[in-house]
């Protein structure tokens, strides 16, 4: 096993196991002993993409989340595929199911958790989250509890005003006597929720996504005047419906398709850009000077191309990009195998696919360019469906292979930089030291695969994702599970970090691309955060350039000011201009 992420106990006592990485589900005795594994990297019936979340209903049948197929699986207790029993689902994650028959499935990126009904596709409930907490799971009543008593006058030191109102009723009893003087003047009011005359829609029987972002209250309480006399009034009811909530209906993915072993053909020559780009994942050139944007002042223009799928101008994980000097992008698209270029207008160019010695493909994991105008990529490919051997691969920009090495096997994806002073290849690694302890650093290659040095031992890095080498030969690494950023000089000599995990000016939650301008300022895709940061290069932050983007995950900078940032989960890419 290499990234094993769920299990489960079946009611027999056999373990369970799903394996992201290497796409399987592993069995287990219960006394630890190895019965079999199912599975296997695909799309097909019985193969999984990545599965997460696994249980057993009580038939001892086994339910996977396959998340990287956007479905869920059922196979029995020997691992032979039954059935889909979801389709088209954006990201399931984690699974569990109810002795009636219901299957509970949570969806981290969409924020949602779905009930389905004895193992249908009928959706009966879903919670959403709001502002980084769940909401109370607590069932909607069919008919709100009525309010029971008159309201309690208001004392010297009111109550705080709760955070949500109780439920009303739909005939609100009459309040039967009128509260008594108030004798010292109230800080606050305690008032009580309108009652509501109409019931509440039911749930419809199609699925349905309950909005993240509740209705606002736009009513405030009225002041209370110094000296208040007694209400000698009951208040008239509020007959007014309720809003209802609007059903919004559950987004459906394309299944990719198998990409030709050949690389696309173009009839004619592109118009290259008179811009030179670099790449912020190398040291060519020079790289532009931010504007003097500041904060609350709109986002900087942009251009978004993509979708998910397999046709030209679609992406399965575009996880890596970089720029030539020509003016073109160049997009990894990890699990449609393959590398996309476009102008920085965002017109499609050409594809090629990911292939390594032997004319087998491997998922790209990141790209950078070099010096020479080649284009570096790391990756890997699966061996009889279980096994994952790892390369560093050189091409033309056309797409030809030029040369390739042997990469260790390691965990996770890897990051790719060029030095192109040194002509070093500079690729992170991250590997186990232990259950559930990951070890990272920074491994320095000569173009032939020789290993010069390694980088980052010392510094306690976890799981480096990307890298970068500034005007300086200054390497900076993210980590995506320290929330920090890593400072070596060209010698592998530690000089600094920044970061830290959290929301404020200057700290990170789970950031992975990284590059640098011409001023040496350095920019990090913060991700969980869903925004682009700049730093100084000492790590002192400056500003937030982006905050309207779901899921920033790779980047690059063009020297006219361009920046370029895919989104793994909207399986987009966007040119900012200007910023």
């Amino acid at each position: 096993m290499k990234l094993p992420r769920f299990l489960t106990v079946g009611s027999e006592g056999n373990i369970l196991v799903s394996d992201c990485d290497n796409h399987r589900v592993y069995v287990y005795k219960e006394d630890g002993e190895f019965l079999f594994r199912f599975g296997g990297k695909g799309s097909g019936d019985g193969q999984l993409n990545h599965p997460h979340g696994i249980c057993t209903d009580r038939a001892g049948n086994i339910i996977v989340a396959d998340w990287g197929n956007m479905r869920v699986e059922m196979f029995d207790k020997t691992g032979k595929f039954l059935k889909h029993i979801v389709k088209n689902m954006r990201w399931p994650h984690a699974v569990a199911i109810a002795t009636q028959g219901q299957l509970v499935v949570n969806n981290v990126k969409n924020q949602t958790v779905s009930i389905f009904h004895n193992s249908c596709c009928e959706v009966l409930q879903q919670q959403t989250i709001l502002s980084g907490e769940f909401l109370p799971s607590t069932p909607i009543p069919a008919v709100p509890a009525p309010i029971s008593a008159a309201p309690t006058p208001v004392s010297a030191a009111p109550a705080p005003i709760p955070v949500a109102p109780a439920p009303i009723s739909t005939a609100p009893a009459p309040i039967q006597a009128a509260p008594a003087p108030i004798s010292t003047a109230p800080a606050a009011i305690q008032t009580a929720p309108a009652p509501v005359s109409a019931a509440l829609a039911p749930i419809p029987a199609d699925p349905v996504t309950i909005p993240v972002e509740p209705a606002p209250v736009t009513a405030a309480p009225a002041p209370i005047p110094v000296a208040p006399t007694p209400v000698s009034a009951a208040p008239a009811p509020v007959t007014a419906a309720p809003t209802p909530i609007t059903a919004a209906p559950a987004p459906t993915s394309a299944a990719p398709t198998p990409i030709s072993a050949a690389p696309a053909q173009i009839s004619a020559a592109p118009t290259l850009i008179p811009s030179a780009p670099a790449s912020s994942n190398d040291t060519t050139g020079d790289r532009a000077h931010h504007g003097n944007q500041r904060q609350g002042e709109d986002q900087p223009q942009k251009v978004t191309f993509g979708e998910g799928g397999s046709g030209t101008g679609q992406f399965w994980y575009p996880v890596g990009v970089t720029v030539s000097d020509e003016g073109e992008i160049f997009v990894a698209d990890r699990e449609n195998q393959r590398i996309q270029v476009f102008t920085l207008q965002g017109a499609f160019v050409r594809q090629f696919p990911t292939v390594v010695a032997g004319g087998q493909k491997m998922d790209p994991h990141d790209v950078a360019m070099d010096g020479v105008g080649s284009l570096w990529g790391v990756g890997n490919l699966w061996v009889g469906g279980t096994d994952s051997a790892e390369f560093a691969v050189q091409y033309s920009k056309e797409g030809r292979m030029l040369r390739m090495f042997d990469l260790q096997a390691a965990v996770g994806y890897r990051g790719v930089a060029v030095d192109t002073r040194m002509n070093h290849i500079l690729i992170t690694q991250i590997t186990e030291c232990g259950p559930f302890h990951l070890h990272g650093e920074v491994l320095v290659f000569r173009p032939d695969g020789t290993l010069v040095r390694t980088v980052g031992r010392q510094q306690g890095m976890k799981h480096p994702r990307y890298i970068t080498v500034d005007g300086e030969g200054n390497i900076l690494v993210s980590d995506c599970e320290n929330h920090r950023v890593y400072v070596y000089n060209e010698d592998g000599e530690f000089l600094f970090q920044f970061g830290g995990e959290g929301s404020g000016e200057g700290q990170l939650k789970g950031p992975l691309g990284i590059g640098t301008d011409k001023a040496g300022n350095i920019i990090v895709a913060d991700k969980v955060k869903g925004r682009v940061e700049m730093f100084d290069n000492k790590g002192k932050f400056l500003r937030h350039i982006i905050t309207e983007t779901d899921n920033p995950c790779a980047v690059a900078m063009a020297t006219q000011g361009q920046l370029v940032v895919t989104d793994g989960v909207k399986r987009t890419i966007s040119i900012f201009q200007h910023i």
